[in-house]
């Protein structure tokens, strides 16, 4: 029984990874046509499951993740899998101190973490494009404020799988 859990655990994980994946390619078209925000549901997920299971979470999945990524959004290879594995660091030294906080400090945390991601991807845009620093956009913080909805929505799709999909 306890094999079976870790694996529902691990086929959880991945399926939300997955969605996220799939939200994330059918939103970039809308995104670059209408120049309006959507956000990085990828990072959100994966901050969301590294905080609250960080058992099952690991640097393997945090690098094998940020390599799909770039595969699939055509980035350089490795930035997103080395900012993953940043946050997931900084997530598991400060893991207790972010569990046992509200939910605002909580929001903050996750600024502080998306910051780092943005940043890292940024760093390597300005030496391939030559974009200037005036074009840093502070998408993280409206992530901060959104995270306590996509920890509901996370919520719903972990009941969702609990009930519809895995014991049918």
């Amino acid at each position: 029984m306890k094999i079976y859990y870790k694996y529902y655990i691990t086929f959880k994980m991945w399926t939300s990874f997955i969605i996220m994946i799939i939200m994330k390619i059918f939103t970039q078209n809308i995104q670059y046509n209408h120049a309006s925000y959507y956000p990085s549901l990828i990072d959100l997920t994966l901050i969301y499951w590294n905080i609250n299971l960080p058992n099952h979470i690991n640097i393997k999945t945090c690098f094998i993740l940020g390599i799909i990524v770039d595969l699939t959004f055509h980035i350089t290879c490795g930035i997103h899998a080395l900012s993953y594995i940043i946050v997931y660091y900084l997530i598991k030294i400060k893991l207790q101190c972010i569990r046992n906080t509200k939910l605002i400090k909580k929001s903050f945390f996750i600024m502080i973490s998306l910051s780092i991601i943005q940043f890292i991807v940024f760093i390597d845009e300005f030496y391939q494009k030559n974009i200037n620093f005036q074009q840093i956009q502070y998408y993280y913080l409206i992530e901060g404020i959104l995270f306590p909805y996509i920890l509901w929505f996370l919520q719903k799709l972990k009941n969702f799988l609990k009930y519809y999909i895995l014991h049918i």
